[in-house]
Order: C-alpha cells, then sequence, then structure tokens
C-alpha cells in the first residue's frame, strides 16, 4: 500500500424495527453512539434567562472516527470494540466489521499527537498503540511489567496483546512480546 492510504476498522450499522423495539430504544441507541447535547433554560426573578448547554459524549467522542456514508464509520483498528459492543446490546442492530484502507485525504486532519503520552497513543490508534510504543522507544521486544510502569493499564494490557496476537502482530511468551515481521510492515505505514 503507498503511504498515502490508511488502515482503518469499517464498520457499516442499521438500525432495523423489530417486533417489541420502540423509537425510545432507537433514540437511546443512537445517544449512546454519537451522544447529545441539550440546553436547559432558567428564568431568572429579575427576568433574564439564562441557558446552559450540556454535552453528554457517545461512543464516538471517545475515538477518532470518520463517517463515510450514511451508517458507515471507519475508525482506528483496535479502537472498535466499544462500539461493536453498543450495537450487540441492541437486537434491532445489524452490523458489519472489516478491516481496509482509506486514502488519508477521507480521514480528518488532527491536532499533532504527542505518541509520547501513552493516553494520547491509545485514543488515536487502539490496540496498535503497544506495536507504535515499542517502536518509538526502538524496542522489538517488551516485558508486560515494562508496559504497566509506561503507564498502560493492565486490562488493556491483556486485551491489546489478544487482538494483536491473533492478528499474528505479537509473539507472545510468559514474560515478553516481541514485534513480527507482518507487525514492522505495518509500522512503516503508520503515521
Amino acid at each position: 500500500m503507498p503511504h498515502d492510504e490508511r488502515r482503518v476498522s469499517i464498520i457499516s450499522y442499521d438500525f432495523r424495527q423489530h417486533k417489541g423495539s420502540s423509537q425510545a430504544r432507537k433514540t437511546r441507541f443512537f445517544r449512546e453512539l454519537y451522544g447529545y447535547t441539550q440546553q436547559v433554560k432558567r428564568q431568572l426573578k429579575s427576568g433574564d434567562v439564562i441557558v446552559r448547554t450540556y454535552h453528554y459524549p457517545g461512543i464516538l467522542d471517545q475515538v477518532d472516527y470518520t463517517k463515510l456514508g450514511k451508517s458507515v464509520l471507519a475508525v482506528h483498528p483496535g479502537t472498535e470494540e466499544s462500539i461493536i459492543n453498543l450495537f450487540r446490546a441492541f437486537d434491532e442492530v445489524e452490523f458489519y466489521n472489516f478491516i481496509g484502507w482509506l486514502p488519508t485525504t477521507i480521514w480528518p486532519t488532527r491536532k499533532e499527537v504527542d505518541t509520547t503520552t501513552v493516553s494520547e497513543l491509545i485514543a488515536v490508534y487502539g490496540y496498535l498503540s503497544i506495536l507504535i510504543h515499542m517502536r518509538n522507544y526502538g524496542k522489538e521486544d517488551i516485558t508486560y511489567s515494562d508496559l504497566l510502569d509506561e503507564g498502560f493499564d493492565s486490562n488493556y494490557i491483556s486485551q491489546a496483546v489478544h487482538y494483536l496476537s491473533n492478528r499474528k502482530l505479537l509473539i507472545t511468551t510468559k514474560d515478553t512480546l516481541k514485534l513480527t515481521s507482518k507487525a514492522q510492515q505495518l509500522l512503516e505505514k503508520v503515521e
């Protein structure tokens, strides 16, 4: 793949009305996915009106994504789990998920990412953040305790290692994680 393309996880979904489903469930689904904004007006004794706006975040507020069309999203591989878990919680939602490549021009521009910060790495690259972290520090292998010491959460590490190992991007032993040649090729394509 040329360097002007980005590997993404593409999710398409459809909310279908089933017996027992309602408009309230559909509203709840979309609020959990996209979040919502509410305005509250309050009139003071003086007659002035105060308007406060509250934004309640949805799952997509927590990940970088781009909308490719009606009910089609692209996210960084490894960040789709919370979205898919939401879809599974609603029987009315039929969805498909696959890995693909998109031109970088489709992806929204983002502020410069501080890739030395674990939370920024995770927010932008999902489970691939461990691979990028290893590359940034010139390590082909790393221990679980190194990752813990550098700020990765133990639950996140176990989920990421499972994801990356299943995709043959990491070789795991009892104490260490090692990049595969497939991971090194992928890292050449990641900004």
